[in-house]
């Protein structure tokens, strides 16, 4: 028997008898929505949210918001997102170091936060409502797919490569945001939503992008007097960025106009839930190295 009709058969075997395993992105909104709209407005609203009172602890402030990805099956669990070693260590190096908005394309030291951290984060949020959260129903196949690829990750020590190209498929670093889009793309599910809505595309100007990228000192006050982004004409570097904010705003209209899936709760966080257990993951490989 050829091994894609094998293939195919027990993937509809499975799709039909199991339903147990699930993928979700829990995703949690930066204090106050982050300002894109030229580069001195992003700085402004950064330093606001980093500054900004913080009722869930020191640890679980988020300043740009974040992504959790929870993995579900039998005993097989994990609940998992990507951050900074350290937050200040990125703010002293936009403050002080001269980096300017080179930090948004720097690989900087990361590490992969899991469940002993994660969960009580979950169930502080669940509680306050200020948290969303995509649940995907998926068939074994696409979750053993999902499963080696975290599995995998870890063992390349990928997670430690914070934000950078945020190309984590390919070794070149994610934020949370990223890696947690990683996994749709990895299940194919990225289509079932319009996740072009989640995504910033701004020109960020060459004379702002500092060190570690470039030869320049970019200093604080540079960033504060541009009001605008760099048109198509000028030299810049092209940013494009998955944006938890905008992820949790484009969740909420979907519930709100019910365009998509079922809607879900946990505690007062509002869900979605999509059934996409006939799907079958994308014969291609896992990795783009």
């Amino acid at each position: 028997m050829p091994l894609q009709v094998l293939r195919t058969l027990i993937f509809l075997l499975l799709s039909v008898t199991a339903t147990a395993q699930e993928l979700t992105l829990y995703v949690l909104p930066a204090p106050k929505p982050i300002n894109w709209h030229s580069p001195r407005n992003l700085v402004f609203s950064y330093i606001n949210n980093a500054i900004v009172a913080n009722k869930y602890g020191r640890g679980q402030k988020h300043a740009i918001g974040h992504v959790m990805v929870e993995l579900k099956y039998k005993e097989r669990y994990a609940l998992v997102g990507t951050t900074a070693t350290s937050n200040r260590y990125m703010m002293h190096k936009v403050m002080h170091r001269g980096w300017g908005l080179g930090i948004l394309f720097a690989t900087i030291n990361g590490k992969l936060e899991e469940a002993d951290i994660n969960q009580p984060q979950q169930q502080e949020r669940t509680a306050s409502g200020e948290m969303t959260y995509i649940r995907y129903k998926i068939n074994a196949i696409m979750f053993e797919r999902l499963w080696a690829y975290l599995q995998e990750y870890k063992a390349r020590g990928y997670d430690k490569y914070y934000n950078g190209e945020n190309n984590p498929r390919a070794g070149k670093g994610a934020g949370c945001s990223a890696f947690g889009h990683s996994f749709l793309e990895v299940g194919g599910l990225q289509h079932l939503l319009n996740d072009s809505a989640w995504k910033v595309n701004v020109r960020v100007q060459e004379g702002l992008i500092g060190r570690p990228i470039a030869d320049r000192r970019v200093s604080i006050v540079q960033l504060m007097m541009r009001g605008r982004w760099a048109k198509e004409k000028h030299m810049h570097r092209h940013l494009q960025y998955y944006e938890p904010t905008m992820m949790h705003k484009d969740i909420l209209s979907i519930i709100e106009n019910n365009s998509i899936g079922t809607k879900d709760s946990i505690g007062k966080a509002k869900g979605i839930v999509i059934d996409a257990s006939a799907l079958q993951p994308p014969d291609e490989p896992i990795w783009q190295d």
